[in-house]
């Protein structure tokens, strides 16, 4: 059809699975670090992510709406990297990323002590659960004062969400300055995470 390129087309048998007695910490590191140089390659210089990658173009594709919750659970990824394997370039990037969320998606949720990101105008419960799990998580590898500012606003927001029964209200009304008494499917896991993580 118009429009259809066919550059080159290839076609081989998958080799066999490992056995797992080929596998060992040293082969999980390795592939652990592999992982956080994939997505380092694909940082943007502000922080951001490349949400969806054309290998075949080797570009980015334009026009998709940016997934905050997916931004924040890289941060968390290569913030957990930075912690357990000791990887400073891994720490870097997901501070580039936690300051990409404070220029351009944080707010302020029902007063001046309470953080959240917000998109588009509509607050994103599980994208601020998962932004302070990342926050929670980068503390663990070294005190940074961006990080801390953003986990107690973040947490402060996430506890004024909670229901006297521990259920969360999953969304925020900008109109009315008020939590919304809905669940949707994984926040309240999210949130609990965030929570625990943030205590230690």
């Amino acid at each position: 059809a118009a429009g259809w390129r066919l550059r080159r087309l290839r076609i081989d048998a998958l080799p066999e699975a490992p056995e797992a007695s080929h596998i060992d910490a040293a082969s999980l590191r390795a592939a652990a670090h592999e992982g956080v140089l994939f997505v380092l390659r694909h940082q943007q210089r502000s922080g951001k992510f490349t949400y969806i990658y054309d290998a075949q173009e080797d570009a980015a594709l334009p026009g998709t709406r940016y997934s905050l919750a997916r931004h924040a659970g890289t941060m968390f990824f290569l913030a957990r990297a930075a912690q357990q394997l000791g990887l400073s370039e891994a720490r870097a990037g997901a501070l580039r990323g936690l300051r990409w969320v404070r220029d351009n998606v944080l707010a302020r949720c029902g007063g001046p002590e309470r953080m959240c990101v917000e998109q588009d105008g509509n607050v994103e419960f599980g994208g601020s659960a998962l932004t302070a799990l990342a926050s929670a998580e980068l503390l663990l590898s070294g005190d940074d004062a961006l990080a801390r500012e953003m986990l107690q606003g973040l947490l402060a927001f996430l506890r004024a969400q909670q229901r006297d029964d521990g259920e969360m209200m999953h969304e925020y009304s900008r109109e009315r300055e008020a939590p919304v008494d809905v669940q949707r499917m994984y926040y309240s896991g999210e949130a609990a995470l965030a929570l625990l993580h943030g205590y230690e």
